[in-house]
């Protein structure tokens, strides 16, 4: 089962990065330094994950690109490219869950 980790920016609603992967956010996924002198980082389990950025869509002379999220009533998907609303070109990301995530 996939989990993903975002950081969104409630204001501007914004996504910097997405990461999705089969981790948990824990020290046995991601690792603890050692207590020796040599500090060395131990992981007890290796999993995989992908991280999505902005950037890496953008190319020399062309403006900067911007995720934005799908998961919206009423909402189908976007393709990629200029959409009203949106000075910079935008890549959908689709996610099952709305944003803000709420408690």
């Amino acid at each position: 089962h996939i989990k993903t980790f975002l950081r969104y920016h409630k204001e501007s609603k914004e996504i910097a990065f997405c990461m999705l992967g089969s981790h948990n956010m824990s020290k046995m996924a991601f690792g603890k330094l050692t207590a020796d002198k040599a500090k060395r980082l131990h992981i007890d389990n290796f999993e995989l994950s992908v991280i999505l950025l902005p950037s890496l869509h953008q190319r020399d002379g062309t403006p900067e690109v911007r995720f934005e999220p799908t998961h919206k009533e009423g909402r189908g998907y976007l393709s990629p490219g200029m959409h009203r609303g949106f000075d910079v070109p935008v890549i959908a990301l689709p996610i099952p869950y709305r944003l803000p995530v709420l408690p």
